[in-house]
């Protein structure tokens, strides 16, 4: 009985190549929603006198998107540097993706 492992290393880290790409777009993806999201609060508080609920779910719809990019991007920028990938980030990232999907489709409703 045989038993062992093998470690990959690319010149740009662990991650395989068909996963590489997902680091810069989650990258920036989180930066845009977290220029989103700071514009939205600020249109809120300017705003907060007349705000609507429809326009606080909007705002926690961006919350968790800004949650999911940036859970997927430490998830990849970890398995990049490390070589392996933990499970409380992609249990994160899921469980953020899915709720922003459930909840912006409760808003078309």
């Amino acid at each position: 009985l045989v038993s062992g492992s093998t470690a990959w290393l690319n010149p740009h880290g662990y991650l395989p190549a068909e996963l590489y790409a997902f680091l810069p777009f989650f990258g920036a993806m989180a930066a845009l929603y977290s220029a989103l999201l700071a514009l939205w609060v600020g249109l809120c508080v300017r705003h907060r006198s007349l705000l609507l609920p429809l326009q606080v779910y909007i705002g926690g719809v961006i919350l968790l998107g800004w949650l999911e990019a940036v859970t997927w991007y430490r998830d990849y920028d970890l398995f990049n540097a490390g070589g392996s990938r933990g499970v409380v980030p992609i249990v994160l990232g899921v469980l953020a993706s899915t709720a922003k999907k459930t909840v912006s489709r409760l808003l078309l409703l």
